[in-house]
């Protein structure tokens, strides 16, 4: 098994034929340093009980012999670490994997909610150092809050909570650049689809300067839904688009809200257009027509601050 660091990205890969441990970067080749590091580093409150549960499984993962045992320890593991709090970001299934273990692991990761995804052996053995046995496991870079949590939380600190609904914006910086803003304003969380968008990495927390690790984040499988439930809990929709005559001055943004911002390519979905109770658009007066996805988002949320300032 490799626990590999670069600039605090962490992933785990389940690799049984290398019967050792190897640690890349500058954590020292320990194992309970390196959980007790990676919990603090992600804030997570660990008991010695739970670490030392994962150190075993850790353990016997790295040390027996037998692929079927080794396969079995990978469930126990992804079992071991989360009920020890730590969620994964996405896993990384080989095409064509199959089999009793298999059927095992697929159903713990469904019932954990695990993003996972189907690839070409070739993409794992270009992200492992060495041998591997069709699994790739990503550790998240922040804890994600459900949207009920989200909602009664932003409910709970302000009586006209911000909130930001990402569409389809796949850039990490850009993720990074508008959490940052939306920290800087007051705003409350964010909300991103599990699939189709920028994944919240190492680089996507520090262009957020930290704001990804301070402010509640979302991630859901459907925006449609999520959508439907911010508006049942009192939250006006704001679109931002060109497709309107409404400047951003005319839409009010005074109450609950949630600004829903699309790529720079192809804008806002069509179904998320529908579902927005305002569209509002950026005033452009030069040759060129659109701005980058994080400086407009800002220019909406510091509206909406402008907004509650005077009013």
């Amino acid at each position: 098994m490799h626990i590999t660091t670069w600039n605090c990205k962490y992933h785990v890969v389940f690799a049984p034929k290398y019967r050792r441990m190897e640690i890349y970067g500058k954590i020292r080749k320990d194992i309970g340093v390196i959980i007790r590091r990676l919990c603090e580093q992600k804030g997570i409150e660990i008991s010695q009980d739970s670490q030392n549960v994962l150190i075993q499984k850790i353990a016997n993962l790295v040390g027996t012999g037998d692929d079927n045992v080794h396969h079995q320890n990978t469930l126990q593991l992804l079992d071991a670490m989360h009920k020890a709090g730590k969620k994964f970001d996405k896993v990384l299934l080989k095409q064509g994997l199959e089999g009793p273990q298999f059927r095992e692991l697929m159903e713990l990761l469904k019932e954990n909610d695990v993003p996972f995804q189907f690839v070409p052996g070739e993409r794992l053995n270009k992200a492992v150092r060495g041998s591997h046995q069709g699994v790739l496991a990503y550790i998240s870079q922040i804890d994600y809050v459900d949207i009920e949590q989200l909602v009664n939380t932003a409910l709970g600190r302000s009586e006209n909570p911000l909130l930001v609904i990402l569409d389809g914006v796949s850039d990490v910086r850009n993720l990074g650049a508008i959490a940052r803003s939306l920290e800087c304003a007051g705003g409350h969380g964010i909300i991103v689809p599990a699939k189709g968008g920028a994944a919240i990495n190492a680089d996507a927390v520090k262009a957020s300067a930290g704001a990804l690790m301070r402010m509640d984040t979302c991630k859901v499988p459907n925006l449609r839904v999520a959508a439907y439930y911010l508006k049942q809990s009192g939250f006006k929709l704001v679109a931002a688009t060109e497709k309107t005559e409404n400047l951003i001055y005319d839409v009010d943004m005074t109450g609950p809200c949630a600004i829903i911002m699309g790529s720079e390519g192809k804008g806002i979905s069509q179904s998320m257009l529908d579902l927005a109770d305002e569209k509002a658009a950026i005033p452009m007066a030069g040759e060129i027509t659109s701005l980058n996805v994080s400086v407009a988002s800002s220019i909406l949320m510091y509206e909406a601050v402008r907004q509650r300032i005077t009013k």
